[in-house]
This record gives C-alpha cells, sequence and structure tokens, in this order.
C-alpha cells in the first residue's frame, strides 16, 4: 500500500510539472513517515495565465435636477440621463447611488417624500434606458437635511454618483 501511495504522489508530482510552464526543483523530505527512507522531491511551479483585466469603474458624478415641488424628468435633464446610461452600457463593472435632495420650503416628512419621488424617477428612466436595475446599487431620500446650496433651486436635485 505504501509503494502504491509513493506512485501516486509521483503521478501527481509529474502532472504538476507538465501543466507548468516553468519550474525548480526543491527538495523537501517527507517528514510524517508516510515514506520511510524517501525523499519526496516537490516542484515549486509557476503558470504563465494571462492577468484579469482590472474591473473598470467610471466616475459618474451627475445633478439631476427638478422643479418646485415637482420629480417628473424636465426636458433639459434628458441629455443627461441618456449621458449616464451610455456610460454605464459602457462600463458594466460601474455601479450607482441615487441620492434625492429638496429645498427647505415644506415639512421634513413631505420633503424626505418629495425626494423619494425624485429617486424613483430617475431610477425609471435610468432603467427605460437599458441601465440594468441591479446596477442601481443604493438609493437615499435624504430630502432637506443635507442642503447643496443656499440657492433653493440647486437643491432640487438627485445626484448620480458611481460606486464600487
Amino acid at each position: 500500500m505504501k509503494k502504491f501511495g509513493f506512485i501516486t504522489l509521483s503521478l501527481i508530482v509529474l502532472v504538476m510539472l507538465a501543466a507548468c510552464s516553468s519550474w525548480s526543483w526543491d527538495t523537501i523530505k517527507y517528514g510524517n513517515g508516510a515514506f520511510p527512507g524517501h525523499a519526496v522531491e516537490i516542484a515549486e511551479c509557476s503558470v504563465d495565465a494571462p492577468a484579469l483585466p482590472a474591473a473598470k469603474v467610471v466616475n459618474i458624478k451627475e445633478a439631476i435636477l427638478f422643479n418646485f415641488d415637482k420629480s417628473n424628468i424636465r426636458k433639459s435633464e434628458e441629455a443627461t440621463l441618456d449621458k449616464i446610461a451610455s456610460l454605464m452600457k459602457s462600463n458594466p463593472d460601474t455601479a450607482l447611488a441615487l441620492d434625492g435632495y429638496t429645498c427647505t420650503i415644506g415639512t421634513d416628512a413631505y420633503n424626505a417624500s418629495l425626494a423619494q419621488r425624485r429617486v424613483d424617477s430617475v431610477k425609471a428612466a435610468l432603467v427605460a434606458r437599458g441601465v440594468p436595475t441591479e446596477k442601481i446599487t443604493k438609493i437615499t431620500s435624504v430630502g432637506e437635511t443635507e442642503l447643496f446650496s443656499k440657492v433653493k433651486k440647486e437643491n432640487r436635485r438627485v445626484m448620480v454618483l458611481s460606486v464600487q
């Protein structure tokens, strides 16, 4: 039985050597007593395999602006959405986060709801343009809690950000 194990191990080493494009011998004594009186030759192997390309994540940071108290996409924002969708199609390793904001006019609860409706509108517009739903990985309704600007109309937005 010991002879069978040694032969099996020798065959494994030979198969390893055949699979490797470069190798060197490093003699190691087999120390657990399985093959008394035998030295086992262990090959150190490196395979010349092509490296996998790194995931390409494009940097996206775009604001989709909205009219006061509205969540429908403005015509002026269509080109920005088209650009984002195009970038997503050509960079499939990129995922998106959508953060919805409002100005300070209205109650906190109403603005949180409005921000969520705006985020939902942007998500629907991107999905309609071919962006896979699973690539929109984070949706946040910030509302009026984090103001971007003192100018109210600049806070009525959804930020579209690439994430890794």
